[in-house]
């Protein structure tokens, strides 16, 4: 996993999966390939630490030689399990690949993953592409003991794969994604960091997104939709929390528009849940979702939601019942929806309450339990005494 750069939901999940599995049945380690220094590296390594999990790295993000690095890291984990670990579960692609060469190698009884995307995994362009074709389809499907879809959707996808329908897709897995409800229950009161967001005033809103800057999340339609929010609802603040590649061309797009003093681009921050209960309104205008974490904290901090209407999503909201669905690639439908329920309370009320009692079906607790669970299956075991679990 990379729990220092760029990270999102899958690298969450899978560090709190690693917090809240059971430490009384699992010796659990966890393998961030890359080490990037950072100050949220450092803080995961330190909760990780106290909660008795071993951490370590494989390569430092400066490493020019990309493919090699995996390479090199595969014979450092070779080293690292022995003696082998019982399971080996990856959540990136790549890591998937070396999950399953230690398995080969014997360092590793089982190798499982967890997929948290579909159609972006292994990346854009020409070399992503070959290796959906062949790992994706065919390779992983064949050969994973167990491959976990984090959504419905996700699991639908996997097993049309033509290697799972050769067995029968009988090793695919619908394991929801989860978050900690200790997280977002604590500080209930909305309260604004006047250093990172300002305060508006009486009749302001702030309405904000947790993502990475990238092309499938869609925020040039949240962007574009902001001057005709402006337009009738003068006093809004978009806030953006999240770095990524497209930053300098969303920000260029806001200037085009004239409405750079209206967003406010906080970066990747590690106490995103704290600015997100600044806000009255959560809006995730993406084009590809697998099961987003973002739109589950939103929900368990009580912050009405604002989604478009894609695979994954629906799984989350039912429209106007637990959110507020919308057209894909739409601003003008993000508008209307944005303007209608900051002009509404007591229907972001509602959504709220409504959400909040349902966003407890993906608490961190039952989703580790499931894993649990699926664990003693795949290595047919009732309750290992001394099970190691690389994570």
């Amino acid at each position: 996993m990379d729990i220092g750069g760029t990270y999102g939901g899958a690298e969450r999940f899978g560090l709190e999966l690693s917090c809240y599995l059971d430490h009384t049945l699992f010796d659990i380690s966890v393998c961030a390939f890359w080490r990037h220094g950072t100050k949220q590296e450092n803080q995961w390594c330190e909760r990780l630490q106290r909660e008795g999990i071993n951490v370590f790295f494989i390569e430092d993000w400066g490493s020019q030689a990309r493919l090699w690095s995996y390479f090199q890291g595969l014979r450092r984990l070779k080293k690292y399990c022995i003696p082998p670990v019982d399971i080996a579960h990856s959540h990136f692609a790549m890591g998937a690949l070396l999950a399953l060469m230690l398995r080969i190698s014997g360092h590793a009884r089982i190798a499982m993953r967890t997929v948290h995307t579909i159609p972006l995994e292994w990346g854009a362009g020409i070399t992503g592409w070959l290796c959906r074709q062949v790992f994706q389809r065919w390779v992983l499907p064949l050969t994973m003991d167990a491959e976990i879809g984090v959504s419905q959707t996700v699991t639908d996808r996997l097993r049309h794969h033509p290697g799972a329908r050769l067995i029968g897709s009988k090793r695919c897995y619908t394991i929801y994604n989860a978050i900690s409800m200790d997280i977002c229950a604590e500080q209930q009161e909305n309260t604004f960091d006047s250093k990172i967001i300002p305060s508006l005033g009486g009749g302001g809103f702030t309405v904000g997104s947790i993502g990475r800057l990238a092309k499938e999340k869609g925020y040039i339609y949240l962007i574009e939709a902001l001057p005709m929010v402006l337009a009738k609802l003068p006093n809004v603040l978009l806030v953006l929390i999240g770095d990524g590649y497209l930053r300098d061309s969303l920000q260029q797009r806001a200037k085009q528009l004239h409405i750079d003093d209206k967003l406010l681009f906080v970066g990747q921050r590690d106490d995103a849940i704290s600015l997100l209960k600044c806000m009255d309104l959560f809006v995730l205008p993406s084009l590809s979702e697998s099961l987003p974490t973002a739109v589950l904290e939103s929900m368990a901090c009580g912050v009405p939601v604002v989604a478009t209407d894609i695979p994954g999503i629906r799984e989350l909201i039912q429209h106007r019942e637990t959110g507020w669905l919308v057209p894909i690639a739409d601003p003008s439908a993000l508008a209307d929806a944005i303007v209608a329920l900051l002009r509404d309370p007591l229907l972001r009320k509602r959504l709220s309450v409504n959400a909040r009692k349902w966003v407890s079906n993906f608490s961190i607790d039952t989703i580790a339990d499931q894993y649990a669970r699926l664990y003693w299956k795949i290595t047919s075991s009732e309750r290992p005494k001394n099970a190691r679990l690389a994570e």
